[in-house]
């Protein structure tokens, strides 16, 4: 249509066809995240922290590769009820993390100073190939897919879509 439209109003060659990347990455399964926190558990000093706050915050929380870089040990708050609320710099949504990884949070909370969660060591918001080099540098073992931010969240919107919600819409239109 672009393209019709564009030769009809300017005389101008058809663009190239637009296409997505033929490889979608599917969710991870409950197994294989299961596997990737074992994994990351066992992980060495720092090392264990990141891939910890990396699986909190993406699939814990729901946040973007952008949202996750953001945030602080600052924009914890640990509840009286045990949930833990993230105040992710540029957005307004309530964000709340899953209960299985609020203890994950709430170790990063006590820590001193306010330092991001992930990669606290570094001085820019959001420095270039932030989540790229470090999963280049710690790759699970075991046969275990990468961890990527876009995938954790990705796993995270849909564990939270009922499925029964789409077998009850498709019953009545056979």
């Amino acid at each position: 249509m672009r393209a019709t439209l564009a030769w009809l109003e300017r005389g101008e060659q058809a663009p190239p066809p637009m296409r997505a990347p033929a490889g979608v990455t599917a969710p991870y399964s409950p197994a294989q995240l299961g596997r990737l926190r074992s994994w990351a558990e066992h992980l060495p000093g720092q090392a264990r922290t990141d891939a910890l706050a990396l699986m909190a915050l993406a699939f814990g929380c729901g946040l973007t590769s952008s949202e996750l870089a953001a945030v602080r040990t600052g924009h914890l708050r640990h509840l009286d009820s045990g949930a833990v609320v993230v105040t992710a710099p540029g957005t307004k949504r309530l964000i709340v993390c899953r209960a299985a990884w609020a203890d994950v949070l709430v170790h990063a909370a006590d820590q001193p100073g306010d330092r991001f969660m992930f990669r606290p060591r570094r001085a820019a918001r959001h420095a270039k190939n932030l989540f790229s080099s470090w999963t280049a540098r710690h790759r699970p073992t075991g046969g275990l897919p990468a961890l990527s931010v876009r995938r954790l969240r990705s796993t995270w919107i849909v564990e939270l879509v009922p499925v029964d919600r789409f077998r009850d819409a498709g019953a009545g239109h056979s």
